[in-house]
């Protein structure tokens, strides 16, 4: 985690950052495994994905974490770390491991952990991929207040409005394909809002149903286009077209604008091919109008 300091005098800005004002944290308590005690540790297996500021001078990192089954010493927990800034050292305040048991890989710890935020009374909350849920945190890593795990779908981005509002960005699944089912067809995708965090039976799968009709290019031809369809695991294709019925696929993260509304990164990838052999990246932005507080 790096930080670069602002220079006292404004003319100094435009000449970037220099070594003096540049504090790097690279040494970080890293759980290997259940049964052991973190160690302070300078690793490249903790995947930091994310890291948001608090009001009070913190910052909170979450780390996707790392298993490998022939070498402890390149396993690292998911994990949340509280970081401040110190007598001019960025330092690690607190930290939480993931305890998650249900991963593919079968071992605890591994909750593949993405998007974190703040909410209004000062929570941490982070998604978790593996686990289906966003854990909610106290604001020193110290307790489990709560989860976010009702219409959740493999959530990667989590973003909280100005009336406390919880949207969640499910990827959706990417494992565990059925061959005779298009991916789009797998299971839901789509945004998880929660207008009352209180009530978690009231949270709503936000989608783009298409009323029956199939999504097209903006030519008109058919999403997937002509490619057969491909058989997994093997080269041979069907001779026949694939449809798609789903414009919503694998979304990253959510923002909101200052008109309220909520722009979702939509990774879909119009690729018949690529969608059921590998697992695609993709360009789309999805937008639903005026259905949040305005930032």
């Amino acid at each position: 985690m790096v930080v670069y300091l602002k220079p006292e005098k404004e003319e100094d800005i435009e000449k970037g950052p220099t070594p003096e004002l540049t504090l790097i944290c690279n040494e970080f308590p890293v759980k290997k495994s259940p049964d052991s005690d973190p160690e302070l540790t300078k690793t490249s297996y903790l995947k930091i994905f994310d890291v948001t500021p608090d009001n009070k001078g913190n910052a909170y990192v979450s780390c996707i974490g790392n298993y490998d089954k022939d070498n402890i010493d390149n396993c690292a927990f998911s994990a949340v770390y509280k970081v401040a800034i110190e007598d001019n050292k960025l330092v690690v305040k607190n930290s939480w491991f993931s305890n998650y048991s249900g991963s593919a890989n079968g071992q605890e710890g591994y909750e593949s952990l993405r998007q974190i935020t703040i909410n209004g009374d000062g929570d941490v909350v982070v998604v978790g991929v593996s686990s289906n849920q966003a854990t909610i945190l106290s604001n020193d890593l110290s307790t489990i207040k709560g989860y976010y795990n009702v219409n959740t779908y493999a959530p990667w981005g989590v973003k909280i409005d100005k009336k406390q509002t919880v949207f969640l960005a499910n990827f959706g699944h990417d494992t565990d394909f059925s061959e005779n089912l298009p991916l789009d067809e797998q299971g839901p995708f789509g945004v998880t809002m929660l207008r009352d965090p209180s009530k978690l039976e009231t949270a709503m799968l936000l989608t783009v149903p298409t009323g029956g009709s199939e999504v097209t290019l903006a030519n008109g031809f058919p999403l997937y286009g002509t490619q057969p369809k491909p058989k997994l695991h093997e080269s041979k294709h069907e001779p026949v077209q694939m449809h798609c019925y789903q414009p919503i696929m694998r979304l990253t993260s959510t923002n909101i604008d200052g008109a309220g509304n909520l722009w979702c990164m939509n990774n879909w990838k119009p690729s018949a091919i690529v969608d059921v052999l590998d697992n695609p990246g993709g360009d789309g932005v999805v937008i639903f109008l005026g259905i949040a507080e305005p930032e």
